[in-house]
């Protein structure tokens, strides 16, 4: 079982986020646990889990809480059989290898109470209306917040590339891990693009198989 995580999103805002690796005796898989769903699940125990949405990607299959079903889960008596090995494949997939492309990069204001965009007022550009939860607000009190999509090649195999998307959280640990003397909230795009490509330093990405979003980075 996984820490819960905080997903940045640019539609939905921040999201809650957990991972388990259930298990019976035919075999093991990941669920996915969204939001109110986070740390409903204790370790060592045993559950009968209804309206999950199995799915399934290149990288693996896997299980997802649904948005327009409620998650329903009732302990039950423990299995007598003996369980499964855990499928290490379940685990989160990760990559090792220098930024080669960068893609896009997005700049926006978050909202300083749900995280979602904020645009500027026509009347006064000092003010902003979060496109969320419509909160008037002054700009200057916003957080700028990145979104960078790039390509990895992997430092073990030239053929195999991945294409990540990473969002503030993993901004920060980028440039960190970069060692960049960039600030969030005084560099442009461009500049941006040019620096992280010239860094040409390997990194292990960590990021959600589903989405390919960046769930961590280190050295």
């Amino acid at each position: 079982m996984s820490g819960v995580k905080k997903i940045p999103t640019s539609r939905q805002g921040v999201l809650h986020k957990q991972e388990v690796i259930i298990r019976d005796p035919t075999g093991s898989i990941k669920v996915v646990l969204w939001e109110s769903y986070v740390n409903s699940l204790d370790t060592n125990t045993t559950y009968l889990l209804q309206n999950l949405k199995v799915k399934v990607n290149k990288q693996e299959r896997y299980l997802n809480t649904a948005k327009d079903e409620r998650f329903i889960f009732q302990e039950v008596s423990a299995y007598q059989e003996a369980l499964a090995e855990v499928d290490p494949t379940a685990d989160t997939p990760s990559i090792t290898g220098k930024i080669i492309g960068v893609q896009q990069i997005n700049n926006t204001m978050a909202c300083i109470t749900c995280y979602k965009n904020v645009a500027p007022c026509p009347e006064d550009a000092t003010l902003g209306e979060c496109q969320g939860c419509k909160l008037l607000q002054v700009m200057s009190s916003c957080t700028p917040h990145w979104c960078i999509r790039v390509t990895v090649q992997s430092s073990s195999d030239s053929s195999q590339k991945r294409r990540l998307t990473l969002f503030n959280q993993q901004v920060n640990q980028l440039f960190s891990a970069l060692n960049l003397e960039l600030t969030m909230d005084s560099t442009n795009e461009r500049k941006l693009t040019l620096t992280i490509l010239k860094a040409n330093k390997n990194l292990t990405f960590s990021y959600d198989s589903s989405s390919y979003k960046v769930t961590d980075l280190n050295e």
